[in-house]
């Protein structure tokens, strides 16, 4: 039942979003219209809630929490969407899936989404988020994620918070990054057919949504081409069919090299960022089972 039902997922998936855009606009038009048929069916563990960000909690930070009551550790998402579309509230299960074991209270944060807001706007939030929360938690107890081009933004946020000196968090988590927006890794046109959501066209138009006239190589757009010393120890996770798989890989291989623990989970027969559905699907389970495990290894409870 378990193959059958992720079959059937997959299947669902290639109707909904996997869709070419001939440009920038009817990328962000697509992603939007997709994205937002994702439903809004909080599936929590016991003990686990939502609660609002109030205005001025973290000063002009937006965005909601799902935590537990008393929470030892805190983790900061920033959602997938390619910089131009999502919601944090399509991350509630997989947020509530971290807190419970973790004793976790989980900022699905908001970002500034592209073309109406270009880089660095996103990266600029995503910075002003966690400095905002590194003056409220002891870092050694905070936890960074983020997927798809979240997790390429949770990476660039990073090496920024790491240029600029500010304490780095105890650990971070991508799934199925886009850290690379320059459209040149093989894996863009090898997995072209395989992956069963996104394509090279779409990423390639939301890129000039996002990017407008900036060069694709920057690092603070494409962390790839940054430095990836210096980091806390990643989990990177992805399936060997998305046509994001290099960027993955890559991670992981760079941050190895400049001395640094990265972790690669690979994974085949799923699909773009499974974990998000949480628990309706075993492999989701087990992938956040995981994670959680990473996660209760590095980062220290309050």
């Amino acid at each position: 039942m378990g193959n059958v039902l992720v079959i059937l997922i997959r299947r669902v998936l290639r109707l909904i979003l996997k869709k070419d855009a001939q440009g920038p606009d009817e990328a962000v038009r697509n992603f939007r219209k997709a994205l937002g048929r994702v439903p809004g069916m909080p599936r929590f563990p016991g003990g686990v809630s939502a609660r609002p960000l109030e205005p001025g909690e973290l000063g002009d930070v937006q965005g909601e929490w799902v935590g537990v009551p008393a929470a030892r550790r805190t983790i900061l998402h920033h959602h997938g969407g390619a910089y131009v579309a999502g919601d944090p509230a399509a991350y509630r299960n997989l947020g509530a899936h971290l807190a419970r074991p973790l004793l976790a209270d989980v900022l699905l944060a908001r970002y500034r989404l592209a073309p109406e807001h270009r880089y660095p706007a996103a990266l600029d939030d995503a910075v002003a988020t966690y400095r905002a929360l590194v003056e409220r938690v002891d870092p050694a107890t905070l936890a960074v994620s983020g997927d798809s081009a979240g997790g390429g933004l949770t990476l660039a946020m990073l090496q920024r918070v790491r240029d600029e000196g500010l304490p780095l968090p105890a650990a971070g988590v991508l799934l199925s990054p886009w850290a690379d927006l320059t459209d040149e890794a093989p894996s863009r046109a090898s997995n072209g057919e395989a992956d069963d959501m996104l394509t090279r066209s779409a990423l390639a138009a939301s890129a000039r949504a996002y990017l407008g006239d900036v060069d694709p190589h920057e690092p603070g757009a494409s962390p790839l081409h940054g430095n990836l010393g210096g980091l806390p120890p990643l989990l990177v996770a992805v399936d060997d069919s998305e046509i994001l798989l290099d960027d993955a890989t890559r991670i992981v291989e760079g941050v190895t090299a400049a001395g640094g623990e990265a972790v690669l989970l690979r994974r085949s027969g799923l699909f773009h960022v499974w974990p998000v559905l949480v628990p309706t699907i075993r492999a989701a389970r087990e992938t956040v089972a995981e994670i959680a495990q990473f996660l209760e290894k590095h980062v220290r409870q309050g």
